[in-house]
């Protein structure tokens, strides 16, 4: 019966291009990018499993480059598109293997077999790929593990129920592109609402003390807040809404530590420019801190914010908090700087009113 499903040709195989049908990428594409997903994916987890078994580290991108320069070398030769085995890369570590000489052997050896014993060859392939799927099937069944994505609660339990659903009622690329697309739903929100926003406090002892941010500013006063969570897009919405009002109150400071967060979005950018600007209507003023490099030069390439004027800004560097303190030092003298003038203001008004 194996024989009958498709027989395998004797000799080197002939370099053939492949031929573009237009009619056929649209429906071969959803399948295509299924299969580009599922040997990526499969090729980073047999990756990790060597790093596992034998300490070391691998490059996920030329693990990827490696891959895609193998499929296309296969198509040239008519053959089907390939992927990492989680089989085979274990059996390497096992048997003591240190280099890639190990794959290149285990390919030599392949291409011998299938060379001159190709009837050979298609009475083993059929049935131990089978074997290997019931295999694999049965091994991905833990109940322990399924038990312990079920309790860590309701965004897990969305996963792995749609996606055993969707994987027994869907064709297999559309049950990928759902995973993806309920994964991407998932991290999203998760990154709007595990935000936190703390406001910090030096004790007399020197250490500091992290309280719940306040709602409402003080008058003439500094307020230093550092931030949790993922600031991208949704992320930095939710950090608008925790951000305290400075409503009704005259000259409010705001010192908001940014350390750690690489990158800053557009979407996070537009926040703190009108941030500033109500700080600015109350003649308040914003203080970033902790700000990296990276983060320093998109903010001034977005040119929404003025530092100039009611909002400054203090790169992090490598001593944790020192900038943080610059900032606090330098917000201090601008208060009291502020209201020296506004004091003198006020009495020459009075002096000209006399």
């Amino acid at each position: 019966m194996v024989p009958e499903f498709g027989g395998i040709p004797t000799g080197l195989p002939h370099v053939s291009l492949p031929q573009v049908r237009p009619d056929l990428i649209v429906p071969l594409l959803p399948a295509a990018v299924t299969v580009a997903m599922l040997a990526a994916i499969e090729s980073l987890l047999s990756a990790v499993v060597a790093d596992n078994m034998s300490g070391d580290r691998h490059n996920s991108n030329v693990e990827l480059l490696a891959q895609g320069v193998a499929n296309v070398a296969s198509g040239i030769f008519r053959g089907l598109p390939v992927g990492a085995s989680l089989g085979s890369t274990a059996l390497s570590v096992v048997s003591g293997a240190s280099t890639y000489w190990a794959s290149i052997f285990a390919g030599l050896w392949m291409a011998l077999l299938v060379i001159f014993f190709p009837a050979l060859v298609s009475y083993v392939a059929m049935p131990a790929l089978g074997m290997l799927l019931i295999l694999a099937s049965v091994s991905t069944i833990k109940p322990s593990e399924a038990l312990s994505i079920w309790n860590t609660g309701w965004p897990s339990r969305l996963a792995i129920v749609t996606t055993f659903l969707s994987t027994l009622l869907l064709p297999i690329q559309v049950a990928v592109g759902f995973g993806v697309v309920l994964s991407a739903f998932i991290y999203i929100t998760r990154s709007s609402t595990d935000i936190s926003l703390v406001q910090l406090k030096k004790r007399d002892d020197g250490f500091i003390e992290e309280c719940p941010a306040p709602m409402q500013l003080d008058p003439n006063k500094i307020t230093v807040l550092d931030v949790y969570g993922n600031l991208f897009y949704a992320g930095a919405r939710t950090l608008e809404r925790l951000l305290p009002k400075p409503v009704g109150v005259e000259k409010p400071v705001v010192i908001l530590r940014l350390r750690g967060h690489s990158h800053v979005g557009a979407t996070l950018v537009e926040v703190l420019a009108n941030y500033a600007g109500k700080l600015s209507g109350s003649r308040g003023r914003l203080y970033l801190s902790g700000v990296s490099e990276k983060a320093y030069e998109q903010i001034v390439r977005s040119d929404k914010l003025s530092l100039s004027g009611p909002v400054q800004i203090y790169e992090a560097t490598s001593v944790r908090g020192e900038s943080t303190e610059e900032a606090h030092s330098d917000a201090q003298n601008w208060l009291v700087g502020s209201n020296a003038k506004d004091d003198a203001g006020e009495e020459n008004n009075l002096e000209k009113r006399k």
